[in-house]
């Protein structure tokens, strides 16, 4: 979706008794509010097991195109 990524992060956590394993993905991002939405959108669809856990957008001006977000994401898995 061409947006800008300089670095990311994240955290794996281990399952429970249900064998239930989670992977936390931060991705600070630069790009538009519509390049931001697409991604989103491609992502939880492609991936069913997937799920936005938080947002942050902010803009430095009111006119400006490029947003800066911050996109938590979880990914659920189960261990085999």
């Amino acid at each position: 979706n061409n947006l800008v990524l300089e670095n990311g992060s994240y955290e794996f956590t281990r399952g429970d008794a249900h064998k239930l394993a989670k992977c936390e993905v931060q991705l600070p991002i630069k790009g538009s509010y519509v390049q931001t939405r697409q991604f989103l959108a491609n992502v939880l669809q492609e991936m069913p097991n997937l799920a936005l856990s938080a947002i942050t957008i902010q803009r430095q001006k009111i006119g400006d195109e490029t947003i800066d977000a911050q996109i938590k994401l979880t990914l659920y898995y189960q261990e085999a």
